[in-house]
């Protein structure tokens, strides 16, 4: 089950952004995204490795903190520039499911310990920002014809929060450091043959 819970820096995650207004930065050199997208990744395998070397869970929560100012200090500029909103993003698909009114459950892996995901359930979509998949979307509709381990291509929006810079939806501080999942809104999503 994942709720609200320790937040992590997603927006500079992605290939490119997406403007505040929705439309590509065309000042933005097209390697930059990809770039920051490895540092990211780099940054939170780095603090995993860490936290799980860490010889007590004081020493963790220290690694914890530490994550939390890098993640920041490196998403400000993308985070105050585009507002959470990301495009034109590759993954595969690591978890596909359902509530009872149909609306989608997704989840997409960026790397072996980093994700984005939509919530799991009914009370965390109540007390959140909604973010599970409308029934009646492109996104649905496109999401009814894949499988989990597809890969797609994705866009859509992260939540900023304090901690981390954006909304982490691990229910422990361990599931958190070690593969974090970021609350995700989908707008998008493409299958890659």
């Amino acid at each position: 089950m994942r709720i609200t819970g320790i937040r992590v820096a997603a927006i500079v995650l992605q290939l490119s952004f997406a403007s505040a207004q929705g439309t590509m930065d065309a000042r933005a050199p097209l390697g930059v995204g990809a770039e920051a997208e490895l540092t990211m990744i780099r940054t939170i395998d780095d603090f995993a490795r860490k936290y799980e070397q860490a010889g007590n869970k004081m020493a963790k929560g220290m690694v914890r903190h530490d994550r939390s100012n890098a993640l920041c200090r490196f998403g400000k500029s993308p985070l105050a520039q585009y507002r959470g909103v990301v495009s034109d993003r590759i993954g595969t698909i690591s978890e596909m499911d359902a509530v009872s009114d149909g609306r989608g459950i997704l989840a997409v892996r960026l790397s072996p310990r980093l994700s984005v995901a939509t919530t799991n359930n009914d009370l965390s979509e109540m007390l959140g920002p909604p973010t599970l998949v409308p029934v009646v979307s492109a996104v649905h509709r496109v999401a009814l014809a894949l499988a989990v381990g597809q890969a797609v291509r994705f866009s859509g929006t992260l939540f900023p929060y304090p901690v981390d810079c954006a909304r982490e939806t691990s229910l422990t501080v361990d599931g958190g450091m070690e593969d974090p999942s970021f609350l995700f809104r989908f707008t998008e999503l493409h299958a890659i043959e």
